[in-house]
């Protein structure tokens, strides 16, 4: 793999991973109605941003270890599946298992490529 394309896919990995975790964040705003008190919103909304935070740290850790990333993506998107299943339509499935098994493929991607360019350097 060319330094090229190696850099796109590192990269590529990490903004993908970013973005999804603001496409979950997006989830917290159900707390929010019309007879929720503020604390209470406040409450729901950092209890439903909690895979937020533990995505967050994921993306932390496989920055540094793609391998990390490659095993945790797909690892949460098999938890998500198991725990939803029966719970979403198909559409539901896709927009959350999808992004996050890909997400793992890239850095799956990422970190053999590197290992490799590292072992000819």
């Amino acid at each position: 793999m060319s330094a090229n394309s190696l850099r796109a896919v590192r990269w590529t990995s990490r903004a993908l991973s970013i973005v999804f975790a603001a496409f979950l964040s997006l989830f917290a705003a159900d707390a929010f109605g019309p007879h929720t008190s503020f604390w209470a919103a406040v409450l729901a909304v950092l209890i439903h941003l909690i895979p937020v935070f533990i995505l967050v740290a994921v993306i932390a850790v496989a920055w540094w270890r793609p391998w990390f990333g490659a095993l945790a993506f797909p690892l949460f998107a098999a938890i998500h599946l198991v725990t939803m299943w029966g719970r979403l339509a198909w559409q539901g499935y896709v927009f959350i298992e999808g992004p996050m098994v890909l997400i793992g493929v890239l850095y799956l991607l990422s970190w053999r490529a590197a290992k490799s360019t590292a072992r000819v350097e």
